[in-house]
């Protein structure tokens, strides 16, 4: 299998949808190969599919765009030993979530870290990139930036209810890791990758979930360039 990514500087990765799938073939254990888009260098998709951004999963049949139908096609293929849903009610959770994370918590953090995320783009796409989100921003990176301390308490607030379930147990999932934590887990491997600004105090519930999470996978995570925090 073939899984193209969103590549950045060095080993920087930064898109939370492509984390997604790559924990998510982890979790299955199963082996692949990555190849990299960029902003405007989208050269590895060519002849493959229109669809422009990451992830994308080629196999020797099929290609499937986008990680919610990627997460789909490796539930069906892949059902055993430990599958990415363990019923209908976790898939529908993770539906939920995978609607509700960049619709809640990634308009909450953008402005936060876009500053350093830039500084992560290649030299040649950093004005495309400070240009596009500037424009979604309505403002610089740098402005939308000095305000991060009060959007902590703003995305403190929307995830609460997450808190709430982590107080009862370890996982999203339940008992163990499963999709449902790989969409939110995704969205702080997107943070831990680009910013040094850290997003959750050493004693919040969500913190150790998310240590127990990035644990489970330090292999793939630490072959990344990203801030320990």
């Amino acid at each position: 299998m073939l899984l193209v990514d969103f590549g950045g500087r060095g080993q920087h990765r930064f898109s939370p949808y492509a984390w997604r799938s790559k924990i998510a073939l982890a979790h299955l254990g199963l082996m692949y190969e990555t190849r990299e888009i960029t902003f405007l260098d989208k050269s590895a998709l060519a002849g493959i599919t229109d669809y422009s951004r990451a992830p994308v999963l080629i196999t020797d049949t099929d290609v499937i765009t986008d990680s919610w139908n990627i997460a789909l096609y490796l539930h069906q293929a892949y059902p055993h030993p430990t599958p990415l849903f363990a019923d209908a009610g976790q898939m529908g959770y993770a539906a939920f979530l995978n609607e509700w994370v960049p619709r809640v918590l990634y308009p909450i953090i953008l402005p936060m870290i876009a500053k350093d995320v830039v500084t992560k783009v290649l030299p040649e796409e950093q004005n495309h990139y400070r240009t596009t989100r500037e424009a979604v921003l309505g403002c610089s990176l740098e402005q939308a930036a000095e305000n991060r301390e009060a959007l902590v308490q703003d995305l403190y607030a929307a995830m609460e209810p997450l808190r709430a379930t982590l107080a009862r147990t370890p996982f999203l999932n339940g008992d163990a890791s499963g999709y449902c934590d790989y969409i939110v887990g995704a969205l702080f491997l997107w943070v831990c990758g680009t910013s040094p600004f850290q997003l959750l105090g050493t004693d919040d519930p969500m913190h150790l979930w998310r240590a127990r999470l990035f644990e489970r996978y330090r292999d793939i995570i630490t072959a990344t360039d990203g801030y320990d925090w």
